[in-house]
C-alpha cells in the first residue's frame, strides 16, 4: 500500500531530529505557559496566547509547518502596533 498518515508534530519532530526533539516538545510547553503568565498583565499577550494555542493545535494535528503559521503573528503585531499607535489601551 502506498502512503500513510500524518506524523503528527511529535511525529514529525522525531522523524527529523531523533530523540532530541522531547526538547523541541518542551519548548512549546514553556512558550505557552509564559504566555498564560505573561496574560495576567497584557491584554496583547491574551490575543497572542489564542494564536499560539489554536496554531499549536493545527501544527499538533498537521505535523508540518507551514507559512501561515508565522504570517499569523506578522498580522497580530501589525494590529498591535496600530492599536498602540492611535492610543487605544490594549
Amino acid at each position: 500500500m502506498d502512503g500513510g498518515l500524518t506524523p503528527g508534530l511529535f511525529g514529525g519532530l522525531f522523524l527529523d531530529f531523533g530523540y532530541i526533539s522531547v526538547l523541541g516538545g518542551l519548548g512549546f510547553v514553556i512558550i505557552i505557559r509564559w504566555l498564560v503568565t505573561s496574560s495576567k498583565y497584557s491584554d496583547a499577550f491574551k490575543i497572542v496566547l489564542v494564536l499560539t494555542i489554536s496554531q499549536f493545535f493545527h501544527l499538533y494535528h498537521r505535523g508540518f509547518l507551514k507559512w501561515e503559521y508565522f504570517l499569523g503573528y506578522l498580522v497580530v503585531g501589525f494590529y498591535l502596533i496600530l492599536l498602540k499607535r492611535y492610543r487605544y489601551q490594549i
